[in-house]
């Protein structure tokens, strides 16, 4: 049964000084990730609960929350709004819509904090009731769902065979990384295969580091 405790925080934005105040706020499992493609390559190859976005665009903002909003169960996305901006127009009203919450800046960390909180339980209490009866009905859906989590099986299984070279570039080798996997499933989908083909290669990639390593042992 998965814990509050496991639910990892994602945070993205246009100024690092905000981003290191954000992150030293949080007392959970957080990522950083700089532009759109490398959030959208984070969500497709790890399960995060939170996305949390410090953009001064709301056309970024939107985008964000709908790569976010891909998740089964969506990530939530909270919204750092800046102070001169107005919520209610320029397309703020839609992100605010679209958004779990929008926190304007200037930040109180302990405020925020206790949005994120809200936003971890409401999507772990998601998370727990996602069954195989409780799965979207529409096939598409259910459908996309099952070759997503196919997609971050094989892509968690690919980035622990590179992690060694990995240290200086993750944002980097996780671009192309979803790439590989996308045309995998693009290939896949091609050849008439099931989300399960995409499982059987990640369990044949397991098999054959464990077999290099029990022979590295011997």
């Amino acid at each position: 049964m998965p814990e509050i405790s496991d639910v990892r925080v994602l945070v993205t934005g246009d100024d690092e000084a905000d981003l290191t105040l954000v992150r030293a706020g949080l007392v959970v499992p957080s990522e950083v990730a700089q532009g759109l493609s490398l959030v959208v390559a984070a969500m497709r190859m790890r399960e995060f609960g939170v996305l949390i976005a410090d953009v001064r665009s709301a056309q970024d903002a939107l985008a964000l929350l709908r790569a976010a909003r891909r998740g089964r169960p969506p990530t939530r996305g909270i919204v750092l709004i800046p102070a001169d901006h107005d919520a209610h127009a320029g397309g703020w009203e839609l992100v605010d819509r679209a958004a779990f919450a929008m926190v304007r800046h200037p930040l109180e960390v302990d405020a925020l904090g206790r949005v994120i909180d809200e936003a971890r339980r409401e999507y772990i209490t998601e998370l727990r009731g996602i069954t195989p009866s409780t799965v979207p009905e529409a096939a598409d859906d259910a459908e996309g769902t099952r070759w997503l989590i196919a997609e971050r099986r094989l892509a968690a299984v690919l980035r622990r065979s590179v992690t060694r070279w990995a240290t200086r570039s993750q944002g980097g080798v996780d671009v192309a990384l979803l790439r590989g996997v996308e045309a995998v499933t693009e290939a896949a989908r091609a050849a008439h295969a099931s989300p399960e083909m995409l499982l059987a290669i990640a369990d044949a990639l397991s098999s054959e580091k464990l077999d290099e390593k029990k022979g590295e042992a011997a």
